[in-house]
């Protein structure tokens, strides 16, 4: 997944980089991001220009797809080795209550710890990608 964020509308030349970006061999999804320089990246919205939005991988037996504003370790064998980590950190003893601060991707990496699972995300994008991976 690619995100090329400009810092103004310049369609013409934005088609062009982004005609130039797609031809990239191993680029799944490409966004793009208007983000002037008075806004918060989070605050724009990525627009797909070409792929289904999202990037799917899989750490140890869970999948799930990933989109621009979800937080994600890119380097995944380190990715798995961090939520595995994790997922080692002490529940309760029967394993009902896990109380974690990590986020979404680590959360599905453990939950098969916890009889439970509270998520507080303020990102909506990011909400989104996790209903996309459970359901």
């Amino acid at each position: 997944m690619v995100n090329i964020c400009f810092g103004y509308e310049d369609k013409p030349e934005r088609i062009r980089l982004l005609i130039i970006c797609w031809k990239g061999p191993s680029i799944t999804t490409l966004f793009y991001t208007i983000k002037p320089k008075d806004m918060s990246y989070m605050t724009c919205q990525p627009q797909v220009y070409h792929g289904q939005g999202y990037i799917t991988e899989k750490l140890g037996s869970s999948g799930s797809g990933f989109g621009p504003k979800s937080f994600f370790q890119t380097n995944s064998r380190q990715g798995e080795r961090l939520y595995e980590t994790a997922r080692i950190w002490p529940c309760s003893p029967a394993g009902k209550r896990c109380t974690t601060c990590i986020a979404t991707a680590a959360s599905l990496f453990v939950s098969d710890r916890a009889g439970q699972r509270h998520w507080v995300e303020t990102v909506k994008e990011a909400v989104e990608d996790a209903k996309r991976m459970l359901y």
